[in-house]
């Protein structure tokens, strides 16, 4: 080994600046332990590895969505169903799958996870930035070995525009769920203010939920299937009562809603979806 710590490869300081402008984690100074001519850091692999996506999904959008389709299945290892689709947005997860007529529309980034996971007819609209920082992270403090950074929309789930998704820990959105409106948060990680480090706890929201616009959902959050989520709520707990509207700062339980409401109507949700 070297005397001292040193970084011997450019490669280092593009994964310290890229992790710091596209969301992959903290931006903190990194230490690399050089042995001869060679370097080895845990970073320096991923980030060959984000670098040669990037490039490849780059120039895959110079072509047509079937050749695009192909590029992305065959070099990356996307899992894409014949009739799904991904608009002009950047995927840097390490699992990527799409079933059948999911969409991801343009100009969405998601950063580093370790999968994506979009059932049938499950979609992402637009503009929406989905990251996290990574499950080794020396910064958390809870000694969890198996969180996952993971986003997993269930069959016909939504995310529409200009959302931020904080997938340090995993979140699940079920089946028929929308998150809907405008620059709505959902983070799955805090600052624990007694030990100065970080927490993370995933989020779940359950089937048929609406979740209205600027909602934001702090970290152990889970929201009850068939449950509305005011404007503006902060869901900073577990709720518990299906069937209910909840709202406010911090959000509570406002009234019962009527399980007829043809929201949760299974038929007419598949036939506004084109499924059956």
């Amino acid at each position: 080994m070297c005397e001292s710590a040193i970084n011997c490869d450019p490669l280092v300081d593009a994964d310290v600046t890229l992790s710091f402008l596209l969301g992959g984690g903290s931006f903190l100074p990194r230490r690399t332990w050089c042995v001869g001519a060679k370097c080895s850091n845990p970073g320096r692999e991923s980030t060959r590895t984000m670098l040669r996506s990037l490039a490849i999904q780059f120039v895959a959008l110079m072509f047509p969505w079937l050749v695009r389709r192909c590029v992305l299945r065959r070099a990356l290892g996307f899992e894409i169903a014949q009739d799904a689709r991904i608009g002009l947005s950047l995927i840097l997860a390490k699992s990527v799958h799409l079933g059948s007529k999911a969409r991801i529309g343009n100009f969405n980034y998601i950063g580093r996870l370790d999968r994506i996971s979009l059932s049938e007819f499950a979609g992402i609209d637009r503009f929406n930035w989905i990251w996290a920082t990574a499950a080794n992270d020396a910064t958390y403090s809870d000694g969890t070995t198996s969180r996952r950074t993971t986003l997993d929309l269930g069959p016909h789930a939504r995310i529409t525009a200009l959302h931020i998704l904080d997938c340090t820990d995993s979140i699940r959105v079920g089946a028929y769920s929308v998150v809907a409106g405008y620059n709505s948060q959902i983070l799955t990680h805090s600052v624990d203010i007694a030990t100065g480090m970080q927490r993370a706890s995933s989020v779940e929201i359950g089937a048929f939920c609406f979740v209205g616009t600027r909602v934001i959902i702090l970290a152990g959050a889970n929201i009850p299937s068939f449950s509305i989520i005011g404007a503006g709520a902060v869901v900073n707990r577990s709720l518990t009562s299906e069937f209910s509207l909840y709202a406010g700062v911090p959000a509570v339980f406002v009234k019962s809603v009527n399980p007829d409401n043809r929201f949760y109507d299974q038929a007419f949700r598949d036939s506004v979806d084109g499924g059956t």
